[in-house]
C-alpha cells in the first residue's frame, strides 16, 4: 500500500514540477513579449523628453509615470529604487536583466554606457535607437502579420470548398 502512494506521490511532483515549469517560463516569455512590443515607443518618449534639455534621471521618471504597461513598471520599479539610494546606472542595468530581453539588454547597456560618458550624446542616441527599433518594431509586426495569415490559410480552403459543394449540389439537382 505504501509502495502506491509513493508511487503516485512521485506522478504528482512531476506532473506539478512540469505544469509550474512551462507555466513561469510562458509567464515570462509573455512579459518579455511585452516589454518588447513598448519599447520603441518608451524611448520615442525618452528622445523627446532629453532632447528638450531634460536630465536623463528626470526624463526616465516621466516616461515611467507616463503611461501603463509591463515595461513602464519596470521602469517605475527602477525609478523607485533610485530613490531609495541605488545608483541610476545599476537600477537600469538591473531592469535589462530582469526582463531578460536581447533588445532590451541592448538598449540598457548603451543608455548605460551613454550615461557614464557624460551624457553629452545621449539626445543623438535616443534619437538613433528610436528609429532603430520603429524599423524592428515594423518588422516584427509585418512577420506576425504573415504569420496569422497564413494560419488562416486552411479555414479559408475548407470555405471555399464548403462553397464549392453546395453549388455543385445545386447544379446537380437542376438536372
Amino acid at each position: 500500500m505504501s509502495g502506491f502512494f509513493l508511487v503516485v506521490g512521485i506522478i504528482l511532483s512531476v506532473l506539478a514540477m512540469y505544469y509550474f515549469g512551462t507555466s513561469t517560463s510562458e509567464k515570462v516569455k509573455k512579459r518579455r513579449e511585452e516589454c518588447e512590443a513598448e519599447l520603441p515607443n518608451a524611448v520615442s518618449k525618452l528622445a523627446l523628453i532629453t532632447n528638450t534639455g531634460t536630465t536623463h534621471h528626470d526624463s526616465w521618471e516621466m516616461v515611467a509615470y507616463g503611461k501603463t504597461g509591463t515595461f513602464y513598471d519596470m521602469m517605475k520599479n527602477s525609478c523607485v529604487e533610485i530613490k531609495n539610494g541605488k545608483a541610476d546606472v545599476d537600477a537600469i542595468h538591473d531592469m535589462g536583466a530582469m526582463i531578460n530581453s536581447e533588445e532590451i539588454k541592448k538598449f540598457t547597456s548603451a543608455l548605460i554606457q551613454s550615461i557614464e560618458r557624460g551624457g553629452g550624446d545621449l539626445p543623438h542616441f535616443l534619437t538613433n535607437q528610436s528609429s532603430e527599433l520603429w524599423a524592428k518594431h515594423r518588422q516584427t509586426m509585418l512577420q506576425k502579420g504573415e504569420q496569422a495569415a497564413s494560419a488562416l490559410l486552411m479555414p479559408i480552403a475548407l470555405m471555399f470548398l464548403g462553397v464549392m459543394l453546395i453549388v455543385m449540389s445545386a447544379a446537380l439537382q437542376s438536372f
